[in-house]
């Protein structure tokens, strides 16, 4: 299985306000396909948000229109995960971060329940409101009702048999958790320093990072493993783990 691209370079634009967000097709007079396929993604993004309604784990839908694909949303101030982590990372408590996984598998349980496959569980798809709650973001390329994604994520975050050639799979959505909780919890995705192919073997053998250390590795390994079926079992196991960490925090007071 060849290793997957690095993300594409955008093809929409984005207009920002102080509390929307607008995006719509790039035009692109050289390669009309490139465009026409930009218009199909918002279409799908558009059907994403309007399929699952209002949501506290998504940032929210405001209105799409058909015509012109312009799809408005609510901005985030505080930007994707990935971004903040990397100018923030030292900063974030241990306590933020247990918040964080929670809301990182609900994020996807609502996802899920409105029959779609995300395709691309990373952190730069995790947007933080003002008050740093965590929300899933970005479904362009994502699978609704079984529909074919135009996406898939990084190595680092993709299940073990994937393949253009087969439907996603909510496995294939849980798998990328677990290795999101991962960065969530250590500031950085499983083997960073190794190059992608080394990680698609390793994850192919079913050898992933020790995580014995950190207060969710069970839970991380059981996505890795596809011990968990859905992420409402996940956000069910984060829930119970959270609650004891806290307990022996107070305990420790």
């Amino acid at each position: 299985m060849a290793a997957a691209a690095a993300p594409p370079p955008p093809r929409d634009s984005v207009s920002v306000t102080n509390d929307s967000i607008v995006k719509y097709p790039k035009p692109n007079s050289y390669c009309p396909h490139e465009e026409d396929r930009c218009r199909q993604e918002i279409t799908t993004e558009a059907a994403a948000y309007q399929r699952i309604g209002n949501s506290d784990r998504t940032p929210a839908f405001i209105s799409w229109d058909a015509e012109s694909h312009s799809l408005v949303l609510e901005y985030l101030k505080n930007g994707d995960l990935q971004s903040y982590m990397r100018r923030h990372g030292t900063s974030v408590t241990a306590k933020r971060r247990l918040q964080w996984t929670l809301q990182a598998a609900e994020a996807l349980v609502v996802v899920h329940e409105a029959d779609i496959i995300h395709c691309d569980v990373t952190p730069r798809n995790f947007m933080l409101d003002e008050t740093l709650e965590l929300r899933i973001a970005d479904f362009a390329g994502s699978s609704i009702s079984g529909s074919l994604p135009t996406i898939t994520t990084s190595p680092r975050f993709q299940r073990p048999g994937w393949s253009w050639k087969r439907k996603p799979e909510i496995r294939d959505d849980i798998f990328a958790l677990g290795s999101m909780l991962f960065f969530i919890l250590t500031g950085h995705e499983p083997y960073d320093d190794l190059a992608e192919d080394e990680v698609e073997k390793r994850f192919q053998k079913g050898d992933f990072p020790d995580v014995t250390f950190l207060s969710c590795g069970s839970i991380i390994t059981g996505c890795w493993t596809g011990s968990f079926k859905t992420a409402s079992r996940v956000a069910h196991a984060l829930s119970a783990t959270n609650s004891q960490n806290v307990l022996q925090s107070e305990d420790s007071i």
